[in-house]
Parts: structure tokens; C-alpha cells; sequence
């Protein structure tokens, strides 16, 4: 019997053994498929890090690009400010100067006026001469000496400005 149990355990353990190597070869088999595997995927996974990190970079060197440009708008922004700040204050000083010219103006100009003679409901005849209307008035206001032949036509032609030496005519019809 117990050569039948050696027998028996001699064929148990040959076909374990086939099996082993059956197995064995599988596993050589797989550890290899699963090495190549391996190694692609690392491949695999470099190559994508690799352009993660070049487009993380890329993106960087946008992203300072940008900022150099955002602080140079700034900066002109800044520098547009100050000038407009200036502008304004030109403006203003202009402005007044203006405003205070305007008031000297019309100083000169009332100056100019206070020797004028402002006549009214003089009537008006057709061919009428200026200059028999200047001397007319001249002679009325005692200033018939003093008439030059200086005389302005106004806007329309009731009214008449005439010059004289010291007085001014404006006759108004």
C-alpha cells in the first residue's frame, strides 16, 4: 500500500509539477505583458508630463507677458491722469483769463463810448447826405467846429455814427 501511495503521490506529484510549469510559464508570461505594460505607460505618462509641464510654462510666460502689459497700460493710465489733471488747470486759468479780459474789454469799450451822443427820433428823408445830417446835429449841440469827415454807417440805415474831433454822433432815426 504504500507503494500505491508512493505510486499515487509520485503521479500526484508529477501533475503539480506540470502544473507548476504550466503556471509558471504563465506567470512568466504575465510579470513580462505586465513589465511591458509598465514600461509604456511610463512612457506614456512622461510624455504627457512633459507637455503638462510645457503648456504650465507656456501659460506662465502669457501670464507675465500679460502682467508686463497690464503694468505699462497702467502706468499710461496714470500718466494720461496727471496730464489731464494739468489740462484742467490750464483750462480753469484760461478760463478766468479769459472771463477777466472780457471785463477789461468792455471797460476800454465803455471808456471809448463816453464822449458819444446818442440821438433819437431824427426823421429819416429819402437821399438824405450824412454829412448835412452830422452838420445839422453838430450845429444843434454847439460842436460845429469840430466835425471831421469821419463817419461810420450802422447796421441799418436809421442809425448813423459820425466822428468828431472830441465828440462822437450816434443818431438813431
Amino acid at each position: 500500500m504504500s507503494k500505491r501511495k508512493n505510486s499515487s503521490k509520485s503521479n500526484n506529484d508529477k501533475q503539480c509539477e506540470s502544473r507548476n510549469d504550466k503556471n509558471s510559464e504563465g506567470s512568466v508570461i504575465n510579470v513580462e505583458s505586465a513589465t511591458s505594460v509598465n514600461k509604456q505607460l511610463s512612457i506614456m505618462f512622461e510624455k504627457f508630463a512633459s507637455n503638462i509641464h510645457q503648456d504650465i510654462n507656456d501659460i506662465k510666460k502669457s501670464i507675465d507677458f500679460m502682467s508686463t502689459k497690464f503694468d505699462c497700460l497702467l502706468s499710461e493710465i496714470n500718466n494720461v491722469k496727471d496730464e489731464l489733471k494739468e489740462v484742467r488747470k490750464e483750462n480753469d486759468f484760461l478760463k478766468r483769463e479769459i472771463n477777466e479780459l472780457g471785463v477789461r474789454l468792455q471797460d476800454l469799450e465803455q471808456y471809448n463810448r463816453r464822449d458819444n451822443v446818442v440821438s433819437y427820433g431824427v426823421p429819416s428823408t429819402n437821399n438824405e447826405s450824412v454829412n448835412e445830417i452830422v452838420k445839422t446835429v453838430s450845429t444843434i449841440i454847439g460842436a460845429d467846429n469840430c466835425f471831421e469827415d469821419y463817419r461810420h454807417a450802422l447796421e441799418n440805415q436809421d442809425q448813423l455814427l459820425c466822428g468828431l474831433l472830441n465828440v462822437q454822433v450816434a443818431i438813431y432815426g
